[in-house]
């Protein structure tokens, strides 16, 4: 039961890093949303939400797998990958890196590894 737990939070890991990919290198004219949406913060809430929820699934694969990771090490890991993204989006039309994404992307990572070793 613990493999076929293991195989599900894998999975859900990956298919999760390519939402968040897709998510942070779409053009932002291919999202399209109304002015309605344009709430204050909403982009740093969403960035967030992406790096918790990615930081929770990769955490959970590791534990199900059985191998022991610090929570430093993977806070090390996870922003790289969210200091690059942004990096890569300086080179997306529609698109510009931001330090306070990053800021969010890692308070994402910081409090889920919490609620995770709590």
């Amino acid at each position: 039961m613990q493999q076929q737990s293991s195989i599900k939070y894998t999975c859900a890991a990956t298919v999760w890093t390519l939402v968040v990919l897709l998510a942070l290198f779409l053009p932002a004219r291919a999202i399209d949303a109304p002015e309605s949406l344009s709430i204050p913060g909403l982009d740093k809430a969403v960035h967030f939400i992406l790096f918790a929820i990615l930081t929770f699934l990769i955490a959970m694969a590791l534990r199900e797998r059985g191998i022991s990771y610090k929570a430093w090490m993977l806070c090390l890991i996870l922003g790289l990958f969210g200091l690059s993204t942004e990096l890569i989006q300086t080179l997306i039309e529609d698109r510009n890196g931001d330090i306070l994404d990053f800021g969010a992307d890692m308070a994402g990572v910081v409090i889920a590894l919490l609620i995770i070793k709590h």
